[in-house]
């Protein structure tokens, strides 16, 4: 059977008509978009492990980054957070984000524990759980250090982590740039699976300095590409 009609075992969240519609058909479309209009390249795609809980991490400098990631990563149905600002009331963007990439909307101002359980339920629930972990959005192609909230997924998720790195996505649509250009090449890069218990050994502060590290050389990685 194709991968893509494997329905149970990419996601126990979505039923097979909404995983063949939102994570096939239009994650498929929004690549090939970004295809026509950035030259996307990216690589690694095959290092999402086919089954089983998955914590991505991934650097953050566009609005475009969650559509990107989703796209690239659709086989799982990688579910994301993002402020409901983003859904409610911004046309297609909102649509995209909030309807066919099925991120968990959250109040803008509301604490981090409230995103953290979300995640840590993704999980358990042995889902593809995509967080940001710098915590914001950078388009200086700077890997910024990451947030506490990481380790505690990390600590409670009990899931591998998968770190992902993004280039170009800052240069096409900047943090606070009302729409994005129509002109510039993206990419992006999926490094291979660390276990948990690696990252346990090491300790939070070693544990997410490496993590840093890595994510920031896969995003060095995509930018030869834009």
């Amino acid at each position: 059977m194709p991968r893509f009609l494997q329905f149970r075992r990419r996601s126990n969240f979505y039923g097979p008509w909404s995983l063949f519609m939102w994570w096939t058909a239009v994650p498929e479309f929004v690549k090939f978009m970004f295809s026509l209009l950035y030259g996307l390249r990216h690589t690694g795609s095959g290092n999402l492990p086919p089954s089983g809980p998955v914590l991505v991490l991934a650097n953050h400098q566009s609005l475009f980054d969650p559509m990107l990631a989703s796209s690239v990563l659709r086989d799982r149905a990688p579910r994301s957070l993002a402020k409901r600002s983003l859904i409610d009331g911004n046309g297609i963007m909102g649509w995209l984000i909030g309807r066919a990439f099925g991120s968990i909307p959250i109040e803008q101002g509301q604490d981090d524990t409230a995103a953290i359980r979300a995640m840590i339920n993704e999980l358990k629930q042995d889902r593809v759980a995509v967080i940001y972990p710098e915590g914001a959005r950078f388009a200086d192609e700077v890997v910024h250090p990451f947030q506490r909230g990481a380790w505690v997924l990390i600590k409670r998720g009990g899931a591998p982590v998968l770190p992902v790195g993004i280039a170009g996505t800052g240069d096409i649509w900047p943090p606070g740039q009302a729409k994005p250009r129509l002109r510039g090449r993206m990419g992006m890069a999926v490094g291979m699976p660390i276990s948990r218990q690696t990252l346990l050994d090491m300790g939070e502060e070693a544990a997410l300095i490496m993590l840093r590290n890595e994510v920031a050389r896969l995003s060095e990685e995509a930018r030869w590409w834009t």
